[in-house]
């Protein structure tokens, strides 16, 4: 798997610290690989879902929500394929399950609380998926699975770092961090920013996730280098990830640990004033307010 630089930390602390976070939060990394699995059938989510009631009463809630229109008109999960296509439920069903990993660590010093995480990766899902569908269509439930999980390497980073996500890079660190280079993020890049990509996408592939996910999670700070480490295709859904993460951000749902101001935008063929963009910013607060609202329970 290709990573744009190595985390400090050894790979086996990186999935220690993974396993105590999901542990603690009662959190089954073999569910969100069979949602996420581009081989699993309508059965095997189903199944997978099945597996866990908590989520799956929370899937028909959001199926049954103004996120996609239904108004009661679903009542079991094979239903919600049937009604919404299988993307949809496992889209809505790897969002239903992420709060289940973000109160696993200390947020405690500085770092993003949970509800702000949560809130800023619903918001960077909902705005991938939108931008996809402009671009991308064919991808716009991968999209959506990006953004909903591209920054769950902060909770990872601040457990290793065993500091605040806000501290510099070498605070914490085990073994020493690395000099700032032209590789990393932006001048001034805190601990997480720099590491949470890579760490996550270590995660992810310990956890039987996507290959193409691992990569586009590992580059999402990186997206004019993504096309050539993962090829076109990836490359195009890492430059709608970041893309979707800097709308979130403009629209007051960033992370105060993670300014994108120094960071281009990523998508030069959707000019950011453009009709279609603009319009894009009208529509999507309502899909992110109807997507909280259901899994709100």
């Amino acid at each position: 798997m290709s990573l744009p630089s190595s985390p400090p930390w050894p790979r086996e602390s990186i999935l220690a610290a993974a396993r105590a976070m999901a542990g603690g939060a009662g959190f089954a990394p073999a569910l969100l690989a069979a949602l996420t699995s581009p081989h699993a059938d309508s059965r095997q989510v189903v199944a997978a879902i099945h597996n866990a009631p908590g989520i799956a009463l929370r899937v028909l809630k959001v199926a049954n929500s103004a996120f996609y229109g239904c108004s009661g008109r679903v009542d079991a999960l094979e239903r919600a394929v049937q009604m919404l296509g299988l993307d949809a439920v496992r889209t809505m069903a790897s969002a239903a399950c992420l709060d289940r990993v973000l109160p696993g660590a200390d947020s405690a010093g500085g770092g993003p609380s949970a509800a702000e995480l949560l809130n800023h990766s619903l918001a960077t899902a909902v705005l991938a998926r939108d931008l996809a569908m402009l671009l991308l269509p064919e991808r716009s439930a991968d999209a959506f699975l990006a953004g909903l999980l591209h920054d769950l390497g902060y909770r990872v980073v601040q457990r290793l770092a065993g500091a605040p996500t806000g501290g510099r890079a070498a605070a914490g660190l085990q073994g020493g961090a690395p000099d700032w280079s032209p590789d990393c993020p932006p001048e001034g890049a805190t601990t997480a920013q720099r590491w949470h990509g890579p760490c996550a996408a270590l995660v992810f592939d310990s956890w039987n996730l996507p290959g193409w996910l691992a990569g586009v999670v590992a580059f999402h700070h990186r997206p004019a280098d993504a096309a050539l480490e993962l090829g076109p295709d990836q490359g195009a859904l890492t430059r709608i990830v970041a893309a979707a993460e800097h709308l979130a951000e403009s629209s007051g749902h960033g992370l105060a640990v993670e300014p994108l101001s120094g960071e281009p935008w990523p998508l030069p063929e959707l000019e950011p004033d453009s009709a279609a963009l603009t319009a894009l910013r009208e529509q999507w607060p309502q899909s992110l307010a109807a997507l909280n609202l259901a899994l709100a329970c």
